[in-house]
This record gives structure tokens, sequence and C-alpha cells, in this order.
């Protein structure tokens, strides 16, 4: 009886276990990758610039899945591989991107608070008041140059957002038409040149985000 009830255990054991990493990889997973509708945690308008990057990632999963082109087939696990990765990191600097707008909520408040130390430090009547009106204006000018640095990434992201965007579209495009006259290695080689685009452009995002701590 007592052998009956430990078995059952392990079962019990072993299938909650399986539960748990089905659920894990289920949440891990990217949502193009897996096929899911869900979408990742955005604002709005970040969605807006994530939509078109879902949407043709998607069909270019669909071409190499369903493709008897040669080229296509040798280059699918790369093509799999460079357009998973990039998914991943508009995601992340999409996310940065919605933190940084956020972060700049303060600026018009910071601009007000500038003008307004400013016309303390001029008003200001003796030398430790002075100096103490200047360094609370120059402290807060720093803030404001902060603001300006993250405003230009913020536009940089949106940048090369737009570029990834056309990158895929390309490779969408070379992957689903054979090329006339062009060998599997030449088309394969084509294919390459733009998963090398789109490593290029993935680079300067992550150059975009290192604009924050230099």
């Amino acid at each position: 009886m007592l052998t009956i009830f430990l078995l059952i255990a392990v079962v019990v054991v072993v299938g909650l276990g399986l539960a748990f990493v089905g659920h894990l990889r289920k949440t891990n997973a990217s949502p193009v990758s897996s096929g899911s509708d869900e979408f990742p945690s955005l604002s709005f308008d970040s969605q807006t610039l994530y939509r078109p990057i879902r949407s043709v990632i998607r069909a270019i999963r669909t071409t190499i899945e369903t493709s008897s082109d040669p080229a296509v087939m040798a280059m699918a696990d790369s093509v799999r591989q460079e357009t998973d990765s990039a998914h991943d990191r508009i995601v992340r600097v999409l996310q940065t991107r919605d933190e940084l707008r956020k972060a700049t909520e303060g600026q018009p408040a910071a601009v007000a608070d500038a003008s307004r130390l400013q016309k303390l430090r001029e008003s200001a009547e003796s030398d430790d008041e002075k100096l103490s009106m200047a360094t609370a204006y120059d402290s807060k000018l720093s803030e404001l140059a902060e603001y300006e640095k993250a405003k230009v990434v913020i536009r940089k992201i949106e940048s090369e957002v737009q570029l990834t965007v056309s990158s895929l579209n390309e490779l969408k495009a070379k992957l689903s038409v054979k090329q006339a006259g062009t060998s599997a290695s030449d088309q394969t080689d084509d294919l390459r040149a733009s998963l090398g685009n789109l490593e290029t452009i993935q680079s300067s995002i992550d150059e975009a985000q290192a604009m924050l701590h230099p």
C-alpha cells in the first residue's frame, strides 16, 4: 500500500514539474516564434512601431518554412536566428524608448526651475547666496542636458527601428522571389549580405542605448 502511494506521489510531482517547464517555455517564447497573438509590454505608440516588425518577421518565417528553393533552405536556420534576435532587440529597445519618454516628462518642470533659478542668481545680493543659486542653476542645466541626451537616443531608436523594417522587407523579398539566372550559391551570398545589413542595424541600436552611459 505504501509503495503504491509513493508511486502515485512521484507521478503527480513529475506531472506538475513537466507542466511547470511547459509553462516557462510558453512564457519565455517570442510572440513571433510561438505564433502567439500576445504583444510585448509596450506603450501604444511603441506598439505602432513594433507591429510592422512583427508582421514582416512572421511573413519571413512562413516563407522559409514553405520554400523549396535550395538557397532559402540552406539559409533557413541563419534567417530564423537573426530575425528572432532582431525581434528581441527591437522589443528591448522599444521598452527602453518607453522608459526614456517617461523620464523626459519632467523636462518642462526642469525648464521652469532653471528659469527661476537663473533669476534668483541674478538678483542674489550676498556672495554666498549667489554661489548657492549658481550651483543650483548649474545642476539644473546638467539635468536638462540629460533630457536632451535622452531625446537624441529616442530619435535614433525610432530611426533604427524604421531601418530594421526596411531591411527585413528587403530580406523577405529576396526569400520570396527566385532571381532568374542567379545560381543558388550567389543567391545564398545575397541573402547572407542582407542578414549582415540587419546585424549592422542592430549594432547601431545597441550604440544608441550605450549613449545613455558613455
